[in-house]
Order: structure tokens, then sequence, then C-alpha cells
């Protein structure tokens, strides 16, 4: 458990919003006791879609960039 959660600390997940903190199993209970789920459900969902937008729009530029790229070589090598 403590190797995980040295390496939890070097991933991305640590900072998303809404991810809850607790440093000990009671205080972990203290805070879902009084944790607004659904909120916290809504928030990440949310910032997952934006996250999922952007990420796509990345891969499908590149994917163009690599078709545009195989297209003009093959048109160079038909030469």
């Amino acid at each position: 458990l403590a190797e995980a959660a040295y390496w939890y600390e070097f991933s991305e997940f640590v900072s998303y919003p809404a991810v809850q903190h607790f440093s000990s199993i009671p205080e972990l209970i203290i805070e879902l006791a009084a944790a607004d789920l659904y909120q916290i459900h809504s928030d990440m969902r949310k910032f997952r879609a934006e996250l999922w937008r952007t990420t796509r729009s990345v891969y499908a530029a590149a994917a163009s960039e690599i078709v545009a790229s195989l297209g003009a070589t093959m048109l160079a090598a038909e030469r």
C-alpha cells in the first residue's frame, strides 16, 4: 500500500478536481459521512467529459497529420 501511495503522488489523478484527500481511515470515514457524493460525482463527470473532448481533438489532429503525411509520401513514391 505504501508503494501505491508513493506512485499515486506522481499520477495525474492526484490533481483532478473533486478528488478527496485523507490521511487516515478515521478521517476518510468522517469525510465520507459529510461528503456530498452526488456533487463530487457530478464534478468528476464534468471534468472527465472536458478532458475527453480535449484528448479526442488532439488525437484527431495527430491522426489527420499522419494520414496527410502518408498520402504525401505515397504520392512522392509513385513519381
